[in-house]
């Protein structure tokens, strides 16, 4: 038992805001210097934080000494979920755009509860079941709010091509968080296990950019001071802390119930949105996150 009660689930609550802060910095920076050059300096600037916190706390920039399994699951992990699942999440929401988009990826905690059954032994009982399912309709109700906002779509409306991205996409990021766990086991350290996820996604993203020839140009947008520096801020809350958290969340709470809580996010962009925008949040998005609330409630009550 972890000396703070609830710590895996306050770190999953704490993820999601993170992830909900780094969201709009990395949209708003999207627009300015686009997506790919968003996803790519991030992860740079995520390195070089986790890095220098590691050297600090552990004498080393990097977790040398991890052993061998431990390295192999994590770094799998990383590439599956950080990588090639975060491809897939992007590609569909330019298939589906934001709205459907988010909806599919929003799966994955369904995922993630399934395949932690059978491959990590993790059970949940009715209560726990129950406010899962909860959260997630929550979350799927302020999700499908239609918005006001055009969405990119390419030529043909390709919708069957953007939910199975968003499918791939929401599997990649379960299996992900199955390989993570698989790796923490019995208590390795999460900023360790963090820096390796990143270090290996890092690699694996910049390979891809400069074999198809768009590295350079990701470099060239870094120019954009206003651009990097919400890169840069983004980066603290989601490569840097945000990850962080959400490997303190698996090495203290279920695989279903960690991905639930973090899949809060939209919840917590309402707020967000009132606060930076001044825009007043709909009577469905507000009811969506009560139902959401009363779930993460049921989850902790059943704990």
């Amino acid at each position: 038992m972890p000396a703070i009660p609830y710590l895996g689930e306050i770190a999953a609550i704490a993820t999601a805001m993170s992830w909900c802060t780094c969201s709009m910095l990395f949209a708003s920076a999207g627009l300015k210097i686009g997506s790919l050059a968003v996803n790519l300096l991030r992860l740079v600037v995520g390195i070089l934080l986790l890095g220098a916190t590691h050297l600090v706390l552990k004498g080393t920039p990097f977790p040398f000494d991890a052993p061998g399994t431990v390295f192999f699951y994590l770094s799998l992990s990383g590439l599956v979920g950080l990588a090639l699942g975060d491809i897939c999440y992007f590609k569909a929401l330019v298939l589906l755009g934001p709205r459907l988009g988010t909806l599919v990826m929003s799966m994955w905690p369904v995922f993630s509860t399934v395949l932690a059954w059978p491959i990590l032994g993790e059970t949940m009982g009715a209560l726990q079941l129950l406010g899962i399912a909860v959260t997630l309709g929550g979350v799927a109700w302020v999700v499908m709010e239609r918005q006001p906002v055009k969405t990119i779509h390419e030529p043909g409306r390709a919708v069957f091509l953007g939910v199975l991205f968003g499918v791939a996409g929401a599997i990649g990021q379960a299996t992900a968080y199955i390989l993570s766990k698989k790796g923490l086991g019995t208590g390795y350290d999460a900023l360790s296990a963090t820096m390796i996820r990143m270090l290996t996604a890092t690699a694996a993203m910049w390979f891809a950019a400069i074999v198809a020839g768009r590295a350079l140009r990701v470099l060239r947008s870094a120019s954009n001071r206003r651009a990097l520096l919400q890169v840069a801020s983004g980066a603290v809350f989601g490569p840097y802390i945000g990850v962080w958290l959400s490997l303190v969340a698996l090495n203290y709470t279920k695989t279903g119930i960690a991905s639930t809580l973090i899949s809060l996010v939209p919840i917590f962009v309402i707020p967000a949105v009132f606060i930076v925008y001044r825009k007043t949040p709909s009577l469905r998005a507000v009811l969506g996150a009560v139902v959401a609330v009363a779930g993460v409630a049921i989850i902790f009550l059943t704990k």
